[in-house]
């Protein structure tokens, strides 16, 4: 396994059974089985608000936002795994729920589940790959074009966002990102 330090999907590493990420990691309380045993217990019968929530596609650099939302509003707020795991399959793009199949519909799978998503997914080395990828994609922009360096401007932020969000800005300084930002520039 990969460390997560730094992800916001760390809380699924302090699910029983698993071995230990590193304390700070966002995610790290799925490895501590007090905090899973107090989100079991007499919660309400509160239901996330559905819009807060993306759906995960599939893709790793959208793992950190997903897994952070879904944490907030479902993980915490749902009482039982039951209810955990049919939001988990509606927050999921059908392609992907289709390749996790029964998983996503026994009630004793969630931690597995979400266990499996975070290795395949929110693996360290599969975001700040994925990042990478997104930063040889950004279109470059043209002198005096004001919408084309805005466009440039945010792509490179959110790329930037997650791989801070997940622990990796040193991957900006990679002689193969700036070359590949410079010569967009």
């Amino acid at each position: 396994d990969v460390p997560t330090r730094g992800f916001s999907s760390d809380w699924i590493s302090t699910l029983p059974h698993q071995v230990p990420v590193a304390p700070a990691a966002p995610d790290g309380w799925l490895y501590d089985d007090n905090v899973m045993q107090f989100s079991r217990q007499g919660l309400s019968n509160t239901r996330p608000p559905k819009s807060r929530v993306p759906r995960f596609d599939g893709n790793p650099r959208n793992w950190p936002n997903f897994i952070a939302s879904f944490k907030t509003h479902v993980h915490d707020v749902c009482a039982n795994d039951q209810e955990r795991l049919t939001h988990l399959k509606s927050h999921l793009v059908p392609l992907l729920a289709d390749s996790i199949g029964s998983a996503l519909n026994v009630p004793g799978l969630y931690q597995a589940t979400l266990r499996a998503l975070q290795r395949d997914y929110g693996n360290p080395r599969a975001v700040a790959a994925s990042c990478s990828a997104d930063l040889l994609k950004i279109q470059p922009f043209k002198d005096e074009d004001p919408q084309g360096l805005r466009r440039f401007t945010l792509n490179l932020r959110a790329i930037v966002n997650t791989l801070e969000l997940g622990g990796y800005g040193g991957e900006l300084y990679a002689n193969s990102s700036l070359r590949a930002l410079e010569d967009k520039l």
